[in-house]
C-alpha cells in the first residue's frame, strides 16, 4: 500500500462520515466506539463485525450512500437487522466510562459509494494525519489492521489531540 497515503485534508459532515476509535485489540478482536459525525451520536462496538453491521445499518437508515445492489439473503428477503443504536453524546459518555482511557488508533471513515455489495471511500488515520482511499470493505479492514499493527503500545501518558470540525475541515 506504499505510495497510496496522502496528507490529511478532507471536509467532514456528510451522513456517511464516521469517527472510529479503537481502544483494544486482542487476537484481532477490536473494541472501541464509532461516532456518526452528522448526528453526533456514538455507539460502542465489541467486534469488527458489530462495527461494520452498525455502520451499514446507519447508512441504510439515512439512505446514503445509496446501495447499488439489493440485499441478498438465504431466505430471499433481507434478514431482520439487529438494532444498533448510536446514542447522544451524554448517553455515550456513560458507555465510554467502561472503555479504557488509551486509544490505539482513530479513523475518520467516509463511505462515498456502496457499489457491487461493498463500500468505497476514504479513510483518515487521525494520529498520522494521512488519508487513503479504499475500494472495498475488505481493503478498509486491511487498512485498519495495518494501522493497528503499526500503532505503538498504549501508554497511560498517551494523549490523542482533540479534533474539531470547522468550516467542513478537520482541525487538530
Amino acid at each position: 500500500m506504499a505510495g497510496m497515503h496522502s496528507p490529511l485534508h478532507l471536509p467532514v459532515g456528510r451522513s456517511s462520515d464516521f469517527i472510529i476509535h479503537v481502544y483494544s485489540c486482542s487476537q484481532w478482536v477490536l473494541k472501541g466506539s464509532a461516532s456518526h459525525v452528522q448526528s453526533g451520536r456514538t455507539m460502542v462496538f465489541h467486534s469488527m463485525l458489530e462495527l461494520v453491521l452498525a455502520l451499514q445499518a446507519k447508512m441504510n437508515e439515512n439512505s446514503f450512500p445509496q446501495s447499488s445492489t439489493a440485499h441478498r439473503g438465504w431466505r430471499g428477503a433481507p434478514p431482520e437487522e439487529d438494532t444498533y443504536t448510536f446514542e447522544t453524546q451524554s448517553e455515550a459518555d456513560t458507555q465510554q466510562d467502561r472503555m479504557p482511557d488509551s486509544i490505539l488508533a482513530s479513523f475518520l471513515v467516509r463511505v462515498q459509494f456502496r457499489q457491487n455489495s461493498s463500500w468505497q471511500g476514504t479513510m483518515i488515520w487521525m494520529e498520522r494525519k494521512e488519508s487513503c482511499a479504499f475500494r472495498s470493505l475488505l481493503e478498509l479492514l486491511n487498512l485498519v489492521a495495518e494501522a493497528i499493527s503499526l500503532s505503538p503500545a498504549p501508554e497511560k501518558e498517551t494523549v490523542v489531540s482533540a479534533i474539531s470540525f470547522t468550516n467542513g475541515d478537520i482541525v487538530s
